[in-house]
Protein backbone atom coordinates (compact mmCIF):
# COMPACT_ATOMS: atom_id res chain seq x y z
CA UNK A 1 0.00 0.00 0.00
CA UNK A 2 1.14 3.67 -1.26
CA UNK A 3 0.46 5.86 1.40
CA UNK A 4 -0.12 9.57 0.45
CA UNK A 5 2.53 11.63 2.44
CA UNK A 6 4.26 14.64 2.67
CA UNK A 7 7.59 15.90 0.38
CA UNK A 8 10.11 14.20 1.79
CA UNK A 9 13.68 15.24 0.71
CA UNK A 10 15.94 11.90 -0.76
CA UNK A 11 18.50 12.62 2.26
CA UNK A 12 15.01 12.28 4.98
CA UNK A 13 13.92 9.06 2.54
CA UNK A 14 17.32 7.15 2.79
CA UNK A 15 17.22 8.03 6.81
CA UNK A 16 14.03 6.36 7.46
CA UNK A 17 15.10 3.67 5.25
CA UNK A 18 18.19 2.99 7.05
CA UNK A 19 16.32 3.36 10.75
CA UNK A 20 14.04 0.62 9.23
CA UNK A 21 16.88 -2.07 8.05
CA UNK A 22 18.52 -1.55 11.23
CA UNK A 23 14.78 -2.09 13.36
CA UNK A 24 14.76 -5.38 11.17
CA UNK A 25 18.04 -6.60 11.97
CA UNK A 26 17.86 -5.29 15.93
CA UNK A 27 17.21 -8.07 18.45
CA UNK A 28 14.13 -8.64 19.93
CA UNK A 29 14.19 -9.83 22.94
CA UNK A 30 13.99 -6.75 24.79
CA UNK A 31 10.31 -6.14 22.93
CA UNK A 32 9.83 -10.01 23.92
CA UNK A 33 10.28 -9.45 27.64
CA UNK A 34 6.70 -7.62 27.65
CA UNK A 35 4.53 -8.19 24.59
CA UNK A 36 1.63 -6.59 23.16
CA UNK A 37 -1.62 -8.16 24.67
CA UNK A 38 -3.56 -6.02 22.26
CA UNK A 39 -4.32 -2.96 20.22
CA UNK A 40 -7.07 -0.44 20.81
CA UNK A 41 -7.93 2.20 18.38
CA UNK A 42 -10.61 4.90 19.05
CA UNK A 43 -10.67 8.24 16.90
CA UNK A 44 -7.45 9.50 15.91
CA UNK A 45 -5.79 7.67 18.89
CA UNK A 46 -3.57 4.48 19.24
CA UNK A 47 -2.91 3.03 21.73
CA UNK A 48 -0.86 -0.56 22.98
CA UNK A 49 -1.78 -2.67 25.97
CA UNK A 50 1.32 -4.99 26.74
CA UNK A 51 0.78 -8.35 29.05
CA UNK A 52 2.12 -6.51 32.27
CA UNK A 53 -0.66 -3.94 31.49
CA UNK A 54 1.55 -1.11 30.75
CA UNK A 55 -0.48 1.09 27.90
CA UNK A 56 1.49 3.03 25.77
CA UNK A 57 -0.40 5.39 23.43
CA UNK A 58 0.13 7.72 20.58
CA UNK A 59 -1.72 10.10 17.85
CA UNK A 60 -4.72 13.06 19.23
CA UNK A 61 -4.55 13.48 22.47
CA UNK A 62 -6.44 16.92 23.04
CA UNK A 63 -8.39 15.89 25.99
CA UNK A 64 -5.88 13.87 27.56
CA UNK A 65 -7.16 10.92 26.24
CA UNK A 66 -3.67 9.46 25.16
CA UNK A 67 -2.66 9.99 28.31
CA UNK A 68 -3.43 6.91 30.67
CA UNK A 69 -3.41 7.42 34.47
CA UNK A 70 -0.25 5.47 35.43
CA UNK A 71 -1.37 2.40 36.50
CA UNK A 72 -1.67 -1.21 34.81
CA UNK A 73 -4.80 -2.44 33.04
CA UNK A 74 -6.12 -5.68 32.41
CA UNK A 75 -8.55 -4.12 29.54
CA UNK A 76 -8.83 -1.23 27.95
CA UNK A 77 -11.15 0.13 25.53
CA UNK A 78 -11.19 3.41 23.14
CA UNK A 79 -14.07 5.60 22.03
CA UNK A 80 -13.95 8.60 20.04
CA UNK A 81 -12.23 11.20 22.14
CA UNK A 82 -12.18 8.91 25.43
CA UNK A 83 -10.83 6.31 26.91
CA UNK A 84 -11.53 3.47 30.04
CA UNK A 85 -9.89 0.41 31.13
CA UNK A 86 -10.05 -2.11 34.10
CA UNK A 87 -6.70 -2.04 35.69
CA UNK A 88 -4.81 -5.17 36.82
CA UNK A 89 -4.99 -6.34 40.68
CA UNK A 90 -5.31 -9.29 42.73
CA UNK A 91 -8.82 -7.74 44.48
CA UNK A 92 -11.85 -6.05 42.73
CA UNK A 93 -10.23 -4.15 39.24
CA UNK A 94 -10.64 -0.50 40.01
CA UNK A 95 -12.94 1.18 36.71
CA UNK A 96 -10.82 3.76 35.70
CA UNK A 97 -11.96 6.41 32.76
CA UNK A 98 -10.47 9.61 31.06
CA UNK A 99 -10.00 12.32 28.27
CA UNK A 100 -12.59 14.10 26.84
CA UNK A 101 -16.15 14.52 28.85
CA UNK A 102 -18.39 16.83 27.32
CA UNK A 103 -21.23 14.26 27.44
CA UNK A 104 -20.40 12.58 31.01
CA UNK A 105 -18.33 9.51 29.08
CA UNK A 106 -15.81 9.62 31.23
CA UNK A 107 -16.76 10.57 34.58
CA UNK A 108 -18.42 7.31 36.05
CA UNK A 109 -21.22 8.21 37.95
CA UNK A 110 -22.26 7.51 41.35
CA UNK A 111 -24.65 5.04 40.76
CA UNK A 112 -22.33 3.14 38.89
CA UNK A 113 -19.94 3.26 41.24
CA UNK A 114 -21.90 1.43 43.74
CA UNK A 115 -21.62 -1.48 41.87
CA UNK A 116 -18.18 -2.33 43.44
CA UNK A 117 -19.64 -2.76 47.16
CA UNK A 118 -18.83 -5.58 49.51
CA UNK A 119 -21.24 -7.86 50.30
CA UNK A 120 -19.01 -9.86 52.93
CA UNK A 121 -16.90 -10.07 55.65
CA UNK A 122 -13.85 -10.26 52.97
CA UNK A 123 -12.81 -7.98 50.16
CA UNK A 124 -13.17 -11.19 48.04
CA UNK A 125 -16.94 -10.61 48.22
CA UNK A 126 -17.00 -6.96 46.64
CA UNK A 127 -18.92 -6.55 43.57
CA UNK A 128 -17.04 -5.00 40.77
CA UNK A 129 -17.06 -5.10 36.99
CA UNK A 130 -15.60 -7.88 34.43
CA UNK A 131 -15.68 -5.76 31.28
CA UNK A 132 -16.14 -1.72 30.02
CA UNK A 133 -16.42 -0.73 26.41
CA UNK A 134 -16.38 2.98 25.28
CA UNK A 135 -18.32 4.37 22.19
CA UNK A 136 -18.83 6.75 20.25
CA UNK A 137 -19.55 9.26 23.01
CA UNK A 138 -20.65 6.71 25.52
CA UNK A 139 -19.49 4.06 27.81
CA UNK A 140 -21.13 1.00 29.25
CA UNK A 141 -19.76 -1.37 31.59
CA UNK A 142 -20.43 -5.19 32.54
CA UNK A 143 -20.46 -6.18 36.36
CA UNK A 144 -19.49 -9.57 37.87
CA UNK A 145 -22.25 -10.85 39.33
CA UNK A 146 -26.02 -10.94 38.39
CA UNK A 147 -27.07 -9.90 42.04
CA UNK A 148 -25.27 -6.35 41.79
CA UNK A 149 -27.84 -3.78 41.33
CA UNK A 150 -28.02 -0.24 42.32
CA UNK A 151 -30.57 2.29 42.04
CA UNK A 152 -29.99 5.75 40.30
CA UNK A 153 -30.55 9.42 41.59
CA UNK A 154 -34.27 8.34 39.98
CA UNK A 155 -34.66 5.61 41.80
CA UNK A 156 -34.42 3.42 39.17
CA UNK A 157 -33.46 -0.15 39.17
CA UNK A 158 -29.80 -0.51 37.14
CA UNK A 159 -28.64 -4.10 36.19
CA UNK A 160 -25.63 -5.49 36.03
CA UNK A 161 -25.09 -3.66 32.74
CA UNK A 162 -24.65 0.00 32.95
CA UNK A 163 -23.92 2.77 30.25
CA UNK A 164 -23.02 6.69 31.14
CA UNK A 165 -22.51 9.58 28.96
CA UNK A 166 -24.37 10.30 25.55
CA UNK A 167 -27.25 8.37 26.49
CA UNK A 168 -29.66 10.95 25.07
CA UNK A 169 -28.83 10.31 22.40
CA UNK A 170 -30.25 7.03 21.00
CA UNK A 171 -32.46 4.46 22.59
CA UNK A 172 -30.27 3.08 26.12
CA UNK A 173 -33.16 1.87 27.86
CA UNK A 174 -32.53 -1.54 26.42
CA UNK A 175 -29.41 -2.19 28.65
CA UNK A 176 -30.84 -1.11 32.20
CA UNK A 177 -34.37 -3.03 33.98
CA UNK A 178 -33.41 -6.48 32.76
CA UNK A 179 -31.53 -9.27 35.18
CA UNK A 180 -29.05 -10.81 33.00
CA UNK A 181 -28.66 -14.60 33.87
CA UNK A 182 -25.83 -17.32 33.03
CA UNK A 183 -22.88 -15.70 35.22
CA UNK A 184 -21.99 -19.03 36.45
CA UNK A 185 -22.34 -20.58 32.33
CA UNK A 186 -19.73 -21.02 30.38
CA UNK A 187 -19.03 -19.57 28.41
CA UNK A 188 -19.32 -16.30 30.39
CA UNK A 189 -21.59 -13.11 29.19
CA UNK A 190 -19.41 -10.89 27.13
CA UNK A 191 -20.42 -6.81 26.43
CA UNK A 192 -18.13 -6.85 22.97
CA UNK A 193 -18.74 -3.55 22.11
CA UNK A 194 -19.94 0.00 21.73
CA UNK A 195 -20.89 1.77 18.85
CA UNK A 196 -22.88 5.54 18.00
CA UNK A 197 -26.08 4.35 19.59
CA UNK A 198 -26.21 0.34 19.88
CA UNK A 199 -23.88 -2.21 21.84
CA UNK A 200 -23.63 -5.87 21.32
CA UNK A 201 -23.03 -8.37 24.05
CA UNK A 202 -24.12 -11.95 24.35
CA UNK A 203 -25.48 -14.33 27.17
CA UNK A 204 -25.05 -18.12 26.91
CA UNK A 205 -23.36 -18.28 23.87
CA UNK A 206 -26.57 -15.93 22.19
CA UNK A 207 -25.48 -12.63 20.68
CA UNK A 208 -27.86 -9.68 21.12
CA UNK A 209 -27.39 -6.11 20.07
CA UNK A 210 -29.59 -3.51 20.62
CA UNK A 211 -30.14 0.19 20.76
CA UNK A 212 -30.75 2.77 17.60
CA UNK A 213 -31.17 0.39 14.39
CA UNK A 214 -31.60 2.72 11.68
CA UNK A 215 -28.99 0.65 9.39
CA UNK A 216 -29.73 -2.55 10.79
CA UNK A 217 -26.82 -2.78 13.29
CA UNK A 218 -29.01 -4.43 15.86
CA UNK A 219 -30.19 -7.27 13.69
CA UNK A 220 -27.97 -9.72 14.68
CA UNK A 221 -27.64 -12.77 12.63
CA UNK A 222 -28.00 -16.50 13.91
CA UNK A 223 -24.76 -17.40 14.70
CA UNK A 224 -22.29 -18.43 17.10
CA UNK A 225 -19.49 -16.04 16.87
CA UNK A 226 -16.27 -16.22 19.12
CA UNK A 227 -15.05 -12.64 18.55
CA UNK A 228 -17.78 -9.71 17.87
CA UNK A 229 -16.43 -6.46 16.55
CA UNK A 230 -18.93 -3.04 17.04
CA UNK A 231 -18.39 0.30 14.49
CA UNK A 232 -20.19 3.24 14.91
CA UNK A 233 -23.32 1.75 12.93
CA UNK A 234 -22.46 -1.95 11.49
CA UNK A 235 -20.70 -4.84 13.07
CA UNK A 236 -18.76 -7.74 12.31
CA UNK A 237 -18.38 -11.47 13.26
CA UNK A 238 -16.10 -14.27 13.36
CA UNK A 239 -17.44 -18.01 13.53
CA UNK A 240 -15.38 -20.75 15.37
CA UNK A 241 -14.91 -21.73 11.25
CA UNK A 242 -12.83 -18.61 10.81
CA UNK A 243 -15.90 -17.22 8.70
CA UNK A 244 -16.87 -13.61 9.18
CA UNK A 245 -20.62 -12.18 8.64
CA UNK A 246 -21.17 -8.30 9.08
CA UNK A 247 -24.52 -6.32 9.37
CA UNK A 248 -25.20 -2.69 9.54
CA UNK A 249 -24.62 0.45 8.02
CA UNK A 250 -23.32 -0.75 4.47
CA UNK A 251 -22.81 3.22 2.58
CA UNK A 252 -18.59 2.08 1.94
CA UNK A 253 -18.91 -1.70 1.90
CA UNK A 254 -18.00 -2.13 5.19
CA UNK A 255 -20.63 -4.45 6.35
CA UNK A 256 -19.40 -6.83 2.96
CA UNK A 257 -16.54 -9.16 4.19
CA UNK A 258 -14.31 -11.04 2.02
CA UNK A 259 -15.03 -14.70 1.93
CA UNK A 260 -12.20 -16.83 3.33
CA UNK A 261 -11.19 -18.28 6.42
CA UNK A 262 -9.77 -15.82 9.51
CA UNK A 263 -8.50 -15.80 13.07
CA UNK A 264 -9.55 -11.83 13.57
CA UNK A 265 -11.71 -9.31 12.89
CA UNK A 266 -12.02 -5.31 13.73
CA UNK A 267 -14.84 -2.73 12.76
CA UNK A 268 -13.70 0.95 12.68
CA UNK A 269 -15.92 3.65 11.54
CA UNK A 270 -16.69 2.79 8.47
CA UNK A 271 -14.35 0.85 8.02
CA UNK A 272 -12.83 -3.27 8.78
CA UNK A 273 -10.22 -5.10 8.57
CA UNK A 274 -9.98 -8.86 9.41
CA UNK A 275 -5.78 -11.33 9.45
CA UNK A 276 -6.53 -14.29 7.07
CA UNK A 277 -5.08 -17.28 8.58
CA UNK A 278 -2.29 -17.11 5.95
CA UNK A 279 -1.22 -13.95 7.80
CA UNK A 280 -2.40 -11.82 4.92
CA UNK A 281 -4.60 -8.21 6.06
CA UNK A 282 -7.71 -7.92 4.21
CA UNK A 283 -9.42 -4.67 4.62
CA UNK A 284 -12.76 -2.98 3.11
CA UNK A 285 -15.34 -0.23 3.45
CA UNK A 286 -14.34 3.36 3.34
CA UNK A 287 -10.58 4.20 1.88
CA UNK A 288 -10.47 8.13 2.06
CA UNK A 289 -7.94 8.38 3.98
CA UNK A 290 -6.29 4.78 2.91
CA UNK A 291 -7.61 3.42 6.39
CA UNK A 292 -8.74 -0.32 3.89
CA UNK A 293 -5.48 -0.26 1.97
CA UNK A 294 -3.91 -2.74 3.78
CA UNK A 295 0.07 -3.64 3.99
CA UNK A 296 1.08 -6.65 2.16
CA UNK A 297 2.92 -9.26 4.20
CA UNK A 298 1.89 -12.88 5.86
CA UNK A 299 3.38 -12.12 9.63
CA UNK A 300 0.15 -10.22 10.77
CA UNK A 301 -1.47 -11.48 14.20
CA UNK A 302 -4.05 -8.90 15.02
CA UNK A 303 -5.71 -5.94 13.78
CA UNK A 304 -7.34 -2.81 15.09
CA UNK A 305 -9.53 0.05 13.27
CA UNK A 306 -9.89 3.55 14.14
CA UNK A 307 -11.98 6.55 12.45
CA UNK A 308 -9.58 7.13 9.76
CA UNK A 309 -6.69 4.91 10.27
CA UNK A 310 -6.08 1.14 11.31
CA UNK A 311 -2.83 -1.02 12.90
CA UNK A 312 -1.92 -4.14 12.78
CA UNK A 313 0.63 -6.55 14.99
CA UNK A 314 3.17 -8.78 13.53
CA UNK A 315 3.90 -12.21 14.48
CA UNK A 316 6.97 -10.18 16.09
CA UNK A 317 4.72 -8.14 18.45
CA UNK A 318 5.74 -5.15 16.84
CA UNK A 319 3.30 -2.27 15.16
CA UNK A 320 2.71 -0.97 11.89
CA UNK A 321 -0.48 1.90 11.53
CA UNK A 322 -1.66 3.53 8.08
CA UNK A 323 -4.53 5.70 6.58
CA UNK A 324 -4.96 8.93 7.97
CA UNK A 325 -2.51 10.72 9.88
CA UNK A 326 -3.66 13.87 10.56
CA UNK A 327 -2.75 13.87 14.47
CA UNK A 328 0.24 11.53 14.17
CA UNK A 329 -1.95 8.62 15.04
CA UNK A 330 -0.03 6.24 12.64
CA UNK A 331 3.19 7.40 13.74
CA UNK A 332 4.08 4.35 16.15
CA UNK A 333 7.05 4.87 18.79
CA UNK A 334 9.96 3.20 17.53
CA UNK A 335 10.74 1.21 20.47
CA UNK A 336 7.41 -1.37 19.10
CA UNK A 337 7.34 0.11 15.21
CA UNK A 338 7.19 -2.82 12.44
CA UNK A 339 9.94 -1.76 9.40
CA UNK A 340 7.35 -0.56 6.92
CA UNK A 341 6.08 -3.92 4.87
CA UNK A 342 6.56 -4.28 1.38
CA UNK A 343 5.81 -1.08 -0.97
CA UNK A 344 4.66 1.13 2.03
CA UNK A 345 6.45 4.26 2.47
CA UNK A 346 6.24 6.41 5.52
CA UNK A 347 6.68 9.94 7.18
CA UNK A 348 7.59 11.22 10.31
CA UNK A 349 5.14 13.87 10.37
CA UNK A 350 0.89 14.25 10.60
CA UNK A 351 -0.14 14.42 7.23
CA UNK A 352 -1.89 17.54 5.52
CA UNK A 353 -5.61 16.15 5.78
CA UNK A 354 -5.88 16.14 1.75
CA UNK A 355 -9.72 14.95 1.86
CA UNK A 356 -9.98 18.89 3.05
CA UNK A 357 -8.18 19.83 0.47
CA UNK A 358 -9.77 19.29 -2.64
CA UNK A 359 -10.84 21.02 -5.40
CA UNK A 360 -13.91 23.25 -4.38
CA UNK A 361 -16.59 21.42 -6.32
CA UNK A 362 -20.44 22.68 -6.20
CA UNK A 363 -22.67 19.34 -4.72
CA UNK A 364 -26.46 19.80 -3.59
CA UNK A 365 -27.41 18.99 -0.32
CA UNK A 366 -30.39 18.18 1.63
CA UNK A 367 -31.48 18.46 5.27
CA UNK A 368 -33.85 15.82 6.74
CA UNK A 369 -35.86 15.81 10.17
CA UNK A 370 -38.57 13.92 11.95
CA UNK A 371 -39.96 13.80 15.27
CA UNK A 372 -39.67 10.85 17.34
CA UNK A 373 -41.79 9.48 19.82
CA UNK A 374 -39.91 10.94 22.94
CA UNK A 375 -40.38 14.28 21.32
CA UNK A 376 -36.98 14.91 20.06
CA UNK A 377 -36.47 15.93 16.54
CA UNK A 378 -33.74 14.09 14.48
CA UNK A 379 -32.09 15.21 11.80
CA UNK A 380 -30.00 13.51 8.73
CA UNK A 381 -28.24 14.92 5.27
CA UNK A 382 -28.54 13.78 2.26
CA UNK A 383 -26.71 14.37 -1.29
CA UNK A 384 -27.42 14.57 -4.88
CA UNK A 385 -25.54 11.30 -6.54
CA UNK A 386 -24.53 11.96 -10.34
CA UNK A 387 -27.16 9.96 -11.53
CA UNK A 388 -29.71 12.75 -9.94
CA UNK A 389 -31.00 10.52 -7.07
CA UNK A 390 -30.19 11.07 -3.36
CA UNK A 391 -27.66 8.83 -1.16
CA UNK A 392 -28.57 7.06 2.06
CA UNK A 393 -29.34 9.91 4.50
CA UNK A 394 -25.83 10.32 6.46
CA UNK A 395 -26.66 10.58 10.37
CA UNK A 396 -24.17 12.78 12.53
CA UNK A 397 -23.40 11.21 15.84
CA UNK A 398 -24.79 14.36 17.71
CA UNK A 399 -28.23 14.58 15.36
CA UNK A 400 -31.37 14.81 17.82
CA UNK A 401 -32.85 18.11 19.38
CA UNK A 402 -33.07 17.45 23.01
CA UNK A 403 -36.62 18.42 24.15
CA UNK A 404 -35.13 20.90 26.90
CA UNK A 405 -32.67 22.73 24.29
CA UNK A 406 -32.45 26.00 24.91
CA UNK A 407 -34.96 29.32 22.75
CA UNK A 408 -32.50 30.63 19.93
CA UNK A 409 -29.44 28.62 20.94
CA UNK A 410 -27.77 27.29 17.60
CA UNK A 411 -27.21 23.74 18.07
CA UNK A 412 -24.19 21.64 15.65
CA UNK A 413 -24.41 18.19 15.06
CA UNK A 414 -20.70 16.28 14.75
CA UNK A 415 -19.12 16.72 11.69
CA UNK A 416 -20.02 15.15 8.46
CA UNK A 417 -17.71 13.90 5.28
CA UNK A 418 -19.28 13.96 2.03
CA UNK A 419 -17.80 11.67 -0.34
CA UNK A 420 -16.05 13.29 -3.54
CA UNK A 421 -19.07 13.38 -6.62
CA UNK A 422 -17.48 10.77 -8.38
CA UNK A 423 -18.04 8.19 -5.64
CA UNK A 424 -14.54 7.89 -4.93
CA UNK A 425 -13.06 7.70 -1.12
Amino acid sequence: MIRRVSTLSLAVLLAVIAVGVCMALAPTSARAADPIERLELGGDTSCALFESGRVQCWGANDADQATPPERLFASLSLGDRHACGLTRTDGVPELLCWGANGHGQAEIPRWVQETRRCTGAVSTDCGGFIEVRAGSNTTCALADRDDHISFSSDNVIETNRKCWGETDSGDWTWFTGVRMSGYESTPRPRLWGVGEAHACWSRNAALLCTGDNPHGQTDAPESEFIQVTVGDVHNCGRTSAGALRCWGGNLYGQSAPPDGRYSWVAAGEQHSCAVHVSGELRCWGRDQHDQASAPLGTDWVQVAAGQRHSCALTDGGLVWCWGGNQAGQTNVPAAIAAPPPPGATISDAPETDHAAMLDAVEVEVRINARWLADGRVEFALQYRLADGTWSERILPRGRRLPTGAAIDRWLSSTPILIPPPNGSG
